[in-house]
C-alpha cells in the first residue's frame, strides 16, 4: 500500500481499496498507521490521503525511526540488553507494561501485539528464526519494505486455518525450494497460500510467492516444529489436553469461539477438521 500512496502521491482510501482489491475498512487501518508513523497525511472525514515522502527510501527511514524509537523497543532493550531474544507472550506482557493506562481484553491485547510484531518485522528491528524465536536486530536499516504487504490488521491472518493438508503445503515449499525461494503464484496450489501466510513463511505479492524462511533440518520436522509452535495450534493442543474428546467440530467451535469468528456450522467443521488432520500430523512427525 505504501507504494501506491507513493506513487498516488495524492489519493483516497477508496482508491486504494479499488487499486489494491482488499477491503475499505482493512486501507482505513493501514493509513492510521502511516499517518500515526509520518508517511501520510490524512482527512477521515474526506478519506484523502497525501503522501509525506517521495521516495520508498525515505518512507523507509521515517517507519525504521518510528518504530526503532518505539516505547516497547527501549523498554525490552532496557529489561534484556541489544539483541535480546523474546517471545510473543512476552513481547505482549511488556507492552502491558508500558501502556498501565489501557485496560483492553485479551484478545484486544492479542491483535495489537501481534500488529506491533508485524511493524517490527517489516523494519527489521526483529526477526524469527527457524525455530520461532524472536531475536531484536540492532541498527540495520532496510533498503525498502517487501513485507508490508502483509501488514493487513485482520486477526484472521495470523490464524492457522488449516485450508490445506500438510501433504500440499509440503509440495508447495518443495516447489518454492526448486525456485531457489521464489516462484510464481501459479504454479502453487492457492489453498496453501494461507497456511504459509500464517506461519510467516512467504511473502505473496500480484504474482509472485517467495520463501522468507528456508529449512534449517529435514523439512517435514521443519515444518511440524513450526506448526506446533503457532498460537492457534497451541490453543488446540491445550483445549484437547483439557477435553480430550475433542474432535474437528469440537475444534472449530472452540477456534470460533476464542477468536470471536461467526463461522458457518460447515465452517466449523471444515475449518476444525483440518486443524485437527494437521494436529495428528504433527504429533506423529514428531513423535
Amino acid at each position: 500500500m505504501l507504494n501506491t500512496v507513493l506513487e498516488e502521491k495524492n489519493t483516497s482510501t477508496n482508491t486504494l481499496s479499488e487499486i489494491l482489491k482488499i477491503k475499505l475498512s482493512t486501507v482505513d487501518n493501514v493509513v492510521r498507521d502511516l499517518l500515526m508513523i509520518g508517511n501520510v497525511r490524512a482527512n477521515r472525514k474526506t478519506g484523502d490521503v497525501i503522501a509525506l515522502q517521495h521516495t520508498i527510501d525515505g518512507a523507509t527511514k521515517i517507519i525504521y525511526q518510528f518504530w526503532r524509537n518505539h516505547i516497547l523497543v527501549h523498554f525490552l532493550i532496557k529489561q534484556k540488553g541489544v539483541g535480546f531474544f523474546t517471545s510473543v507472550d512476552e513481547i505482549k506482557s511488556s507492552l502491558k507494561k508500558v501502556l498501565t493506562n489501557c485496560k483492553f481484553r485479551d484478545n484486544t491485547w492479542n491483535t495489537y501485539t501481534q500488529r506491533i510484531i508485524d511493524w517490527l518485522m517489516a523494519s527489521s528491528i526483529i526477526e524469527v528464526n527457524s525455530d520461532r524465536k524472536i531475536i531484536h536486530v540492532p541498527d540495520k536499516i532496510p533498503k525498502m519494505f517487501p513485507v508490508l504487504s502483509k501488514i493487513s490488521h485482520s486477526r484472521a491472518n495470523k490464524i492457522f486455518l488449516a485450508n490445506s493438508p500438510p501433504e500440499r503445503v509440503i509440495e508447495a515449499i518443495n516447489i518454492l525450494l526448486k525456485g531457489n525461494g521464489e516462484v510464481d503464484k501459479a504454479k502453487l496450489q492457492r489453498n496453501t497460500l494461507p497456511i504459509l501466510r500464517s506461519l510467516d513463511l512467504i511473502q505473496v505479492s500480484r504474482k509472485k510467492v517467495k520463501l522468507l524462511i528456508f529449512p534449517d533440518k529435514e523439512l517435514l520436522k521443519w515444518l511440524a516444529n513450526i506448526s506446533n509452535n503457532h498460537e492457534t495450534i497451541k490453543l488446540v493442543n491445550k483445549s484437547i489436553v483439557e477435553n480430550p474428546n475433542y474432535k474437528g467440530f469440537e475444534i472449530g467451535k472452540y477456534i470460533a469461539a476464542y477468536y470471536s469468528l461467526k463461522w458457518s456450522s460447515s465452517s466449523i467443521k471444515r475449518y476444525g477438521g483440518g486443524i485437527y488432520v494437521w494436529i495428528r500430523w504433527i504429533k506423529e512427525t514428531l513423535n
